[in-house]
Protein backbone atom coordinates (compact mmCIF):
# COMPACT_ATOMS: atom_id res chain seq x y z
CA UNK A 1 0.00 0.00 0.00
CA UNK A 2 1.21 3.55 -0.67
CA UNK A 3 2.91 5.48 2.10
CA UNK A 4 1.03 8.41 3.60
CA UNK A 5 1.93 11.85 2.27
CA UNK A 6 4.68 13.71 4.08
CA UNK A 7 4.79 17.43 4.67
CA UNK A 8 8.10 18.92 3.59
CA UNK A 9 9.27 22.43 4.32
CA UNK A 10 7.92 25.10 6.62
CA UNK A 11 4.53 24.16 8.05
CA UNK A 12 3.89 27.48 9.76
CA UNK A 13 0.53 29.13 9.12
CA UNK A 14 0.46 32.89 8.54
CA UNK A 15 -1.79 34.83 10.90
CA UNK A 16 -3.06 37.15 8.17
CA UNK A 17 -3.76 35.91 4.66
CA UNK A 18 -4.15 38.09 1.60
CA UNK A 19 -7.69 38.54 0.32
CA UNK A 20 -9.10 35.57 -1.65
CA UNK A 21 -6.65 33.09 -0.10
CA UNK A 22 -7.46 30.43 2.44
CA UNK A 23 -6.01 27.53 4.37
CA UNK A 24 -6.97 23.88 4.29
CA UNK A 25 -5.39 20.55 5.09
CA UNK A 26 -4.76 17.66 2.72
CA UNK A 27 -3.49 14.34 4.09
CA UNK A 28 -2.43 16.14 7.25
CA UNK A 29 -0.41 18.78 5.39
CA UNK A 30 -1.43 22.43 5.61
CA UNK A 31 -2.17 23.90 2.18
CA UNK A 32 -2.67 27.44 0.94
CA UNK A 33 -5.62 27.66 -1.46
CA UNK A 34 -6.98 30.38 -3.71
CA UNK A 35 -10.25 31.14 -5.37
CA UNK A 36 -10.43 29.99 -8.97
CA UNK A 37 -10.33 32.60 -11.71
CA UNK A 38 -13.52 32.91 -13.81
CA UNK A 39 -11.97 30.95 -16.67
CA UNK A 40 -11.06 28.11 -14.29
CA UNK A 41 -14.31 27.53 -12.41
CA UNK A 42 -16.76 26.91 -15.23
CA UNK A 43 -18.26 23.57 -16.13
CA UNK A 44 -18.61 22.73 -19.81
CA UNK A 45 -21.92 20.89 -19.63
CA UNK A 46 -21.87 20.24 -23.39
CA UNK A 47 -19.06 17.74 -22.82
CA UNK A 48 -21.09 15.66 -20.35
CA UNK A 49 -23.34 12.79 -21.20
CA UNK A 50 -27.03 13.40 -20.37
CA UNK A 51 -26.87 10.55 -17.82
CA UNK A 52 -24.15 12.46 -15.93
CA UNK A 53 -26.20 15.64 -15.40
CA UNK A 54 -28.39 14.41 -12.53
CA UNK A 55 -25.47 13.04 -10.47
CA UNK A 56 -23.59 16.29 -11.11
CA UNK A 57 -26.57 18.35 -9.91
CA UNK A 58 -26.77 16.22 -6.75
CA UNK A 59 -23.04 16.68 -6.12
CA UNK A 60 -23.06 20.45 -6.72
CA UNK A 61 -26.22 20.83 -4.63
CA UNK A 62 -24.49 19.02 -1.78
CA UNK A 63 -21.48 21.34 -2.03
CA UNK A 64 -23.73 24.38 -2.00
CA UNK A 65 -25.74 23.05 0.93
CA UNK A 66 -22.63 22.38 3.00
CA UNK A 67 -21.27 25.86 2.23
CA UNK A 68 -24.53 27.45 3.34
CA UNK A 69 -24.64 25.32 6.48
CA UNK A 70 -21.11 26.44 7.41
CA UNK A 71 -22.18 30.06 6.97
CA UNK A 72 -25.38 29.72 8.98
CA UNK A 73 -25.59 31.80 12.14
CA UNK A 74 -28.32 29.62 13.66
CA UNK A 75 -28.00 25.82 13.52
CA UNK A 76 -30.72 23.97 11.62
CA UNK A 77 -32.58 21.65 13.96
CA UNK A 78 -35.23 20.18 11.66
CA UNK A 79 -35.63 19.24 8.01
CA UNK A 80 -37.49 21.69 5.80
CA UNK A 81 -41.22 21.19 5.57
CA UNK A 82 -42.99 20.50 2.29
CA UNK A 83 -44.26 24.10 2.26
CA UNK A 84 -40.75 25.50 2.84
CA UNK A 85 -39.40 23.44 -0.06
CA UNK A 86 -42.25 24.60 -2.29
CA UNK A 87 -41.55 28.26 -1.42
CA UNK A 88 -37.87 27.75 -2.21
CA UNK A 89 -38.69 26.29 -5.63
CA UNK A 90 -41.12 29.15 -6.36
CA UNK A 91 -38.45 31.72 -5.49
CA UNK A 92 -35.83 29.87 -7.57
CA UNK A 93 -38.15 29.99 -10.60
CA UNK A 94 -38.69 33.74 -10.15
CA UNK A 95 -34.95 34.31 -9.72
CA UNK A 96 -34.17 32.25 -12.85
CA UNK A 97 -36.65 34.39 -14.80
CA UNK A 98 -35.07 37.61 -13.57
CA UNK A 99 -31.62 36.31 -14.48
CA UNK A 100 -32.75 35.27 -17.96
CA UNK A 101 -34.45 38.60 -18.67
CA UNK A 102 -31.42 40.56 -17.45
CA UNK A 103 -29.14 38.45 -19.63
CA UNK A 104 -31.33 38.95 -22.70
CA UNK A 105 -31.49 42.72 -22.10
CA UNK A 106 -27.70 42.77 -21.78
CA UNK A 107 -27.32 40.83 -25.04
CA UNK A 108 -29.71 43.22 -26.78
CA UNK A 109 -27.76 46.25 -25.53
CA UNK A 110 -24.85 45.34 -27.78
CA UNK A 111 -22.37 45.13 -24.90
CA UNK A 112 -21.99 41.38 -25.39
Amino acid sequence: SPEPARCDGDESVPSQLPRMLGLTELDGCPMLVRRLAPQEDKLNLTRLQPADLDPLAVYLGGLLGRAHRRGATVPVTAAWSFRERERLIEKAIVLAGIHESAYLAWCRSGVA
